[in-house]
């Protein structure tokens, strides 16, 4: 009775053992894979060097693209505004500034995070405002063009030899990106002229000011974050964004 017994339970062993060496099989090939994504991952951030991603898309709004080069138009600009109260705080050592960590909750976030993402919101809404300026076939008068060309020269002739080798911004890109912004300033002035005139329709027994209802069209204003922003598709490069060394670019170099 036994010997029967144990010959019939044989290929049943067999195959729980074939299974299970499926299972330990397939457990090991997603773990080999894991292992190479997580390391090809850390051998990237590992290996990012600014001047090698200089001709890198940073970020698009819909068709348009920038690259970091000409993003660096945006960390210069967040980068010297921060570092003139790094100095404040320390001026022996601007980096502890820098370095500062606020703790507000969910929102806690380093300086030089917090700053990173200033450049990006500031280009973001140059974009969309420019977008909206296009759509409705909305030109810079001739007067206009020109200060915009004016202003990047001006802008130009400002950057240290250090930092046109480190941005590799040129004059040419410089006014590209003036004149983008020069087209996106004057439509936000034009649209919240139109946007109050909505507000004070709505709402007859109110009154806004102009610091309320640019609030509510800068970033991080509700209206632009609802409304305007979410108009267009924007995709950022999660490998430049988390990589870039925010405090050491066109500062601290």
């Amino acid at each position: 009775m036994n010997t029967v017994k144990n010959e019939t339970n044989k290929p049943k062993v067999k195959r729980k053992l074939k299974r299970k060496v499926k299972i330990l099989g397939v457990v090991m090939i997603v773990m080999l894979v894991l292992f190479l994504v997580g390391g090809f991952i850390l051998d990237r951030r590992n290996n990012f060097v600014f001047s090698k991603e200089l001709s890198t898309t940073v970020l698009s709004v819909e068709e348009n693209e920038i690259t970091l080069s000409e993003f660096c138009y945006y960390i210069y600009i967040v980068e010297e505004e921060v570092q003139e109260k790094a100095f404040l705080y320390n001026p022996d050592n601007t980096l502890e500034y820098w370095n500062l960590h606020f703790s507000a909750g969910t929102n806690s976030s380093f300086m030089k995070d917090m700053a990173k993402d200033t450049a990006y919101d500031a280009c973001i809404s140059d974009f969309v405002y420019a977008e909206l300026a296009s759509e409705e076939e909305h030109q810079l008068t001739e007067e206009m063009s020109e200060k915009a060309r004016n202003d990047a020269k001006e802008f130009f002739m400002r950057l240290s030899k250090e930092q046109l080798e480190k941005t590799g911004l040129t004059l040419n890109s410089l006014e590209k990106i003036f004149m983008r912004r020069q087209i996106a300033k004057d439509y936000a002035i034009h649209y919240a002229v139109q946007y109050t005139k909505i507000k004070q329709i709505q709402n007859p027994n109110e009154e806004f000011t102009k610091e309320q209802i640019l609030k509510e069209l800068s970033p991080g204003g509700l209206y632009y974050e609802q409304v305007l922003k979410q108009q267009y598709m924007i995709d950022l490069n999660p490998f430049v964004y988390e990589n870039l060394p925010m405090g050491r670019i066109t500062v601290n170099q």
